[in-house]
């Protein structure tokens, strides 16, 4: 295949048909073919040697991939979604496609913590549940308040300052007693 090149200087290039090159054929924008897009024969790549790279529809950004920097996800032009150096910051709720579909973790890769600043809510019977043996359960009934222990296992309430919670107030033995503690 003859290669043909052909100057055109400031005018545009107009076609009916399609621009068709092969693999490894790159399409260079920019006075330093800053902007590179082509496809390798394997995978379809956007290079950019300077500044970031802006997806946008009309004057609205969609999205923002910075120079060594985070990539910024917008609806309507509003940032929702950006990766930063610890992980991500998100805008919004994060919400399941459906209603109880989805879970955060998957049991074997889980979360060191999560922080709430006002507060975790769940309706009626949803279940906060602990242990690996799902050992302790709390949760709310739609009349009652419930901490159970449906293992069998005994309960305990501890006091104490700070992460050293090193005090019993109470202990609660599965079928048997309840102990209450004064300052031990």
């Amino acid at each position: 295949m003859a290669s043909i090149y052909k100057t055109f200087g400031s005018q545009d290039i107009t076609t009916t048909g399609h621009l068709d090159l092969p693999d490894n054929s790159q399409i260079k924008l920019g006075g330093s073919d800053d902007l590179q897009i082509y496809h390798d024969g394997t995978n379809s790549i956007i290079g950019n040697s300077t500044g970031d790279i802006v997806f946008k529809h009309g004057a609205e950004n969609l999205a923002i991939f910075r120079d060594d920097g985070a990539c910024v996800l917008n609806f309507d032009d509003v940032k929702k979604f950006e990766t930063t150096n610890d992980g991500i910051t998100i805008t919004g709720n994060v919400l399941p496609e459906a209603n109880n579909t989805r879970n955060i973790g998957d049991g074997t890769t889980n979360f060191n913590s999560i922080w709430a600043s006002t507060r975790f809510r769940g309706n009626d019977n949803v279940k906060l549940v602990l242990g690996d043996s799902q050992d302790l359960v709390i949760r709310h009934d739609g009349t009652d308040n419930l901490i159970e222990s449906p293992v069998g296992g005994n309960m305990k309430i501890m006091a104490g300052t700070g992460d050293n919670a090193n005090e019993t107030s109470a202990k609660f033995t599965h079928n048997g007693n309840v102990e209450l503690y004064f300052d031990n």
